[in-house]
């Protein structure tokens, strides 16, 4: 089954475009913020050559009529917008006032730090820049102090941000395409091999292959080394196909002879028959384990060479009359579904003795873990899948023990007096699979309460 997973493609594409896109706005926040810093420097040093031109203009032509200057100071081509424009002299007397109505506040107190402290103070008020500074004329001391605001210079800084903006929306857009773009490049190599050995099942195993990317990265070698674990694990199961095979060859003679020892001494010893036939049927349990076990590992060397015409309530039936002989107090309730309308609907192409296995080890199972030794069994048809139902009255199984009850030597709580192996429904899970159905466990609250659920497709 593909489970849903974080594909890498996904990880890869975010991961770059975020580690990219935060560098991209750190740098163009450090454009905007360096170009902010260099208009703000400029506009300061506008405002100071404004300054020493309206001194130099006031001072070297003496006879200069002040009306004048501030018509020339209106209509210079260094005019600035909102502006106001103080001058003192080393007496602290205004020797010049522009006649902007735009108020400069507390120059009183901006004159004392310009003769105790710095020759230069830089400040913004508002939306405005506001400069004032010391200099000096014939070794005599003046300020200037200066109010405007930079509408041109803070207009192309808007413009300068809303184009940054621009240019970095357009380049998440642009970034998370061509990432994209590079991380299916990258990651196509390991999809692809990833749905080969989503292919490979115990079925196709022995014939599977791996294709190997037509690359020169790590993933080729990822791809051969998928290839050595595959033909290791080939190995593996055809040792262990072959090593159940020679074992169930091995112990059915010996395990035959015993049971034939045991019943015939049933009648000679009666104080023992109890502790006997105790032994007898522990020797028949095993015995079809390792039938089962053996035609398991056949069946799966190659196809079914055994397939017939299999009529599944009789083999229900064949195969409760097997297990009333070591069971006699089993009953039977079994039912067929008003959904069949005649006996073709419950015939099945497929291995009748590995059918009959899994049904009587589902029967056996019903028995031993009901309360009442009541086998409930229905048959039902929904196309294309043939249903039989096998429950009974018994506990029910908790969560935990539902997800474990398919694995080896599992027993759970309900069956803790039950003897045998506990892999007899692993070995029928397979079988069921081996005829491409499936098994599944239902836990009810009315009867029967505990239901194995086989599905089985009807092929023709």
């Amino acid at each position: 089954m593909w489970v849903k997973t974080n594909k890498i493609t996904n990880q890869i594409t975010f991961t770059f475009s975020l580690v990219f896109l935060v560098v991209m706005a750190i740098a163009l926040s450090l454009i905007y913020y360096f170009f902010a810093t260099y208009r703000k420097q400029e506009f300061y040093q506008r405002l100071k050559d404004k300054t020493l031109t309206t001194f130099k203009l006031l001072v070297e032509q003496k006879n200069i009529d002040q009306d004048l200057l501030q018509v020339l100071d209106r209509n210079t081509i260094n005019n600035l917008y909102d502006e106001k424009l103080i001058l003192f002299n080393d007496k602290e007397e205004v020797i010049y006032n522009s006649v902007d109505d735009t108020p400069i506040l507390f120059p009183k107190s901006i004159l004392n730090e310009l003769k105790n402290e710095d020759d230069e103070i830089e400040y913004e008020e508002g939306k405005y820049e506001v400069f004032a500074h010391r200099f000096y004329d014939k070794n005599k001391a003046y300020f200037g102090i200066i109010k405007a605001y930079d509408k041109y210079g803070k207009s192309k800084l808007n413009f300068l941000g809303w184009l940054l903006v621009s240019i970095y929306v357009a380049i998440i857009l642009i970034t998370f395409l061509l990432t994209r773009y590079v991380a299916k490049q990258i990651t196509e190599p390991i999809t692809m091999l990833s749905k080969e050995i989503e292919k490979i099942d115990f079925e196709n195993l022995p014939t599977a292959q791996i294709t190997l990317p037509q690359t020169n990265t790590e993933i080729y070698l990822l791809g051969a080394k998928f290839k050595q674990l595959l033909e290791r694990i080939r190995q593996k199961v055809d040792f262990q196909r072959r090593f159940i095979q020679h074992v169930s060859h091995e112990l059915k003679t010996p395990i035959a002879i015993l049971v034939a020892h045991l019943e015939e001494a049933l009648p000679q010893y009666p104080p023992c028959q109890h502790v006997l036939q105790y032994q007898v049927n522990g020797l028949k349990q095993i015995n079809d384990i390792i039938n089962t076990l053996f035609r398991l590992a056949k069946n799966q060397e190659s196809e079914y060479k055994g397939l017939s015409q299999v009529q599944i309530d009789e083999l229900i039936f064949e195969s409760f009359e097997e297990l009333t002989s070591l069971y006699p107090d089993a009953q039977l309730d079994f039912h067929i579904s008003e959904n069949i309308k005649d006996t073709a609907q419950m015939t099945l192409v497929a291995d009748a003795l590995m059918l009959k296995i899994a049904f009587y080890n589902l029967l056996k199972n019903a028995y031993e873990y009901s309360d009442s030794h009541k086998i409930y069994v229905e048959i039902a048809y929904h196309e294309p899948l043939l249903e039989i139902i096998f429950g009974n009255d018994g506990n029910t199984l908790d969560e935990k023990a539902q997800k474990q009850l398919f694995q080896y030597v599992f027993r759970g709580e309900n069956g803790k007096q039950v003897t045998g192996l506990g892999v007899g429904l692993t070995i029928v899970q397979r079988i069921v699979q081996l005829h491409q159905g499936n098994i599944r466990y239902l836990a009810r609250t009315e009867y029967p309460q505990n239901v194995m659920l086989v599905q089985i497709p009807r092929l023709n």
